[in-house]
């Protein structure tokens, strides 16, 4: 493949393992995350897709990936950016960016944590003690925990009390992939700057070029898209003019600038469909990565905030 859909990994296996969620509106199945052999043609990738999956959708995909895939007939939409850290182009980073994280790392030390089923445990524990643990978790955007195609590294005290952690994977021998991104509740200031600069420079020195911090979606940032005559313009109109809502309850805009802050290279991220791209594709998407229930939550939550008798319970 000429690149793996975000949250997809290679790993020295034989035969690629796809994990799916059916679609009930649509009919399609979401391949969501995969483990793919080193070194797998894109051909033979795709070979095996539509054997296993005669109706899929697959988001995070690159530009060429797209592009594949629209010349064997499916529906391409723009969902976002991507944002790609060269590991070695020094100049990437700020001098602001480098003092925060000297600031934060004063607060412990940065390690690799093993996978074991103690860390695994741990690592869902940190999770409930962090910034966003009373929201709602997106499901299924991106390898969430901690598992055997992933890497934990965290910010740890002398006492081992965690201030921040992430979780990465490899998309292939040269990128790795930024998956869950955990920072405990009144950390102080620095210590995910201190995390990810850390981190970049044990992957550069593990011979790795490129560290994904993942997608943004609705963001174009300037990004242009390289997909010719894209299929689903209704669609790509529809999630973009959605941002307007959805930023209500899922703080994109946060999120850019948290990652831009690293210097990185944004390059422009697509949906594929085969057969092709509906509403109930859409609203199949919505429902099954749980934006219906973040959606939800906030709005009830700001209700609360603008009249706290309204919604008063007990």
């Amino acid at each position: 493949m000429k690149r793996l859909p975000l949250s997809w990994c290679s790993k020295e296996i034989k035969s690629p393992i796809f994990h799916s969620v059916d679609l009930p509106l649509s009919g399609l199945s979401w391949i969501s995350t995969a483990e793919i052999p080193l070194h797998y043609s894109m051909d033979n990738l795709y070979c095996d897709l539509v054997s296993d999956f005669p109706g899929f959708v697959i988001r995070g995909v690159s530009a060429g990936s797209a592009g594949y895939l629209k010349d064997k007939g499916a529906d391409v939409v723009r969902t976002g950016a991507e944002a790609v850290v060269d590991l070695n182009n020094p100049e990437g980073l700020k001098r602001s960016v480098l003092e925060l994280a000297r600031r934060g790392g004063r607060n412990g030390r940065v390690h690799e944590i093993p996978y074991s089923e103690f860390y695994v445990n741990k690592v869902s524990s940190f999770a409930l003690d962090s910034t966003h643990a009373q929201e709602p978790k997106l499901s299924y955007l991106f390898r969430t925990g901690f598992d055997q195609s992933t890497r934990c590294f965290v910010l740890a005290t002398e006492q081992d009390h965690w201030l921040g952690a992430i979780t990465i994977s490899h998309q292939d021998e040269s990128c790795a992939h930024t998956e869950t991104i955990l920072r405990r509740k009144n950390a102080p200031a620095g210590v995910m700057e201190a995390l990810f600069v850390s981190v970049m420079s044990t992957l550069k020195d593990q011979g790795y070029t490129h560290l994904s911090l993942g997608e943004v979606p609705f963001i174009s940032s300037g990004t242009s898209d390289t997909v010719p005559e894209l299929s689903g313009t209704y669609a790509n109109e529809l999630i973009f003019r959605s941002k307007r809502l959805m930023m209500r309850s899922f703080n994109y805009k946060g999120l850019y600038g948290f990652k831009n802050k690293f210097g990185p290279e944004w390059k422009p991220v697509y949906l594929a469909a085969k057969p092709g791209i509906s509403w109930r594709l859409l609203m199949d998407l919505y429902i099954q990565s749980r934006f219906i229930d973040l959606s939800l939550f906030k709005l009830i939550d700001n209700l609360k905030k603008l009249s706290p008798n309204l919604l008063k319970t007990g």
